[in-house]
């Protein structure tokens, strides 16, 4: 009797979810639309995202190699990261912390902020796989990511993400340790071996 109540308890939690990630974009494409109230996100979303620096760094690049760059990333996959950390969609008890202190106009300026950012150039990672990575890269990844690795709207910008993070990122897909949403990334990711991840890692750090 208990399972009927909590699917539709499930359901119910899934469509707030949903509601909310719409009501946030929406927002965040009506700022763009005015160049005043874009300037006046940005500015705000700076000083916002306080928090947010310590490991990101001041600009959106990094200060850790296992942790991403934010600078240059599409500002509607952002606002929908930040919101799926708020919502627990996405596990990590800091990022769920700082982003369940966000409130939703909050969430479209940091997201304007970092969007804005210029990424800086990257250290090498491991340069003797780059020709190889490029090989995987065009035939795993520049179909959703593009051929500069630049994404659109809501798929990320994985050029010049630091390699430790890259490869974190690609191997927590096979680990039973780390929530994710399953996605068409996730079957992607699971199919490739670890060498294999380290040269995908390798090409995107050369990426601009």
């Amino acid at each position: 009797m208990k399972t009927p109540k909590l699917l539709a308890a499930l359901l119910f939690l899934f469509a707030h979810a949903v509601c909310a990630d719409e009501q946030l974009i929406n927002a965040l494409k009506d700022t763009l639309k005015d160049t005043e109230a874009t300037a006046n996100a940005i500015q705000q979303g700076n000083s916002r995202a306080y928090i947010c620096k310590y490991c990101h760094g001041e600009d959106g690049n990094s200060k850790k190699s296992s942790i991403p760059n934010l600078a240059g990333q599409n500002p509607v996959y952002l606002v929908r990261q930040i919101e799926m950390f708020a919502n627990g969609q996405r596990d990590n008890k800091t990022m769920n912390e700082i982003a369940r202190m966000l409130n939703p106009q909050d969430k479209v300026n940091v997201a304007l902020f970092y969007s804005s950012q210029q990424v800086t150039e990257q250290t090498a990672y491991r340069p003797e796989l780059v020709a190889e990575g490029k090989q995987l890269f065009q035939t795993r990844c520049f179909f959703c990511h593009g051929k500069d690795g630049h994404g659109k709207e809501e798929l990320p910008r994985i050029a010049s993400q630091p390699g430790d993070y890259v490869v974190k990122t690609l191997s927590s897909y096979s680990s039973s340790l780390v929530k994710r949403v399953e996605t068409p990334m996730s079957r992607v990711a699971r199919s490739l071996d670890k060498h294999e991840i380290q040269a995908l890692a390798a090409y995107l750090t050369t990426l601009e």
